[in-house]
Order: C-alpha cells, then structure tokens, then sequence
C-alpha cells in the first residue's frame, strides 16, 4: 500500500494516482506538475477557497466532520490543474 514514507510525509499510490498525505500543507510538494494530488489536514479553517487549492491539486482533508471517498475527491481533483512552477 505504501510507496515511499519521507519524515512525516506519505508518499502512495491508489488507483494508479499518486497521492502526497501530510499532517501540513505544502505549496509544493512531489510530481505537483505531473498530477500527484496533496491531502493534508491541519487547518482548522476552510482552505480549500483559498487561491491555491482552489486551482491546484491539494485539498485539506483535516476533521471536519465530512469523511471523503476516494471518488469525492477525484471529481474535486478532475477539476483543479497540475501545479505549474516557474
């Protein structure tokens, strides 16, 4: 199940889509222009207006009382962009 575990980062695969988890959120994180999704929890507030996870392919998944479905936050992550570094 597990690809590759960095110092509090899980690295995984599900479904052939690489997925970066994190305790933390990250303005960049591993293959971001290639597609890999950010999970991560932590904020205790509604990030997920904020302007980068609104466009790129992260999503705060922290405890809010809504558990996600692997098929929930595809339909979210179909919609955002791979993240572009200049």
């Amino acid at each position: 199940l597990f690809k590759e575990i960095h110092s509090n980062v899980l690295v995984t695969t599900i479904n052939k889509q690489q997925i970066v988890l994190s305790h933390f959120p990250f303005e960049f994180w591993l293959n971001s222009e290639s597609g890999t999704w950010h999970l991560h929890g932590h904020l205790h507030h509604d990030i997920d207006n904020n302007k980068i996870n609104v466009k790129n392919k992260r999503m705060d998944v922290g405890w809010n009382g809504k558990v996600y479905s692997f098929d929930e936050i595809k339909s979210i992550m179909d919609k955002k962009q791979n993240l572009e570094r200049h």
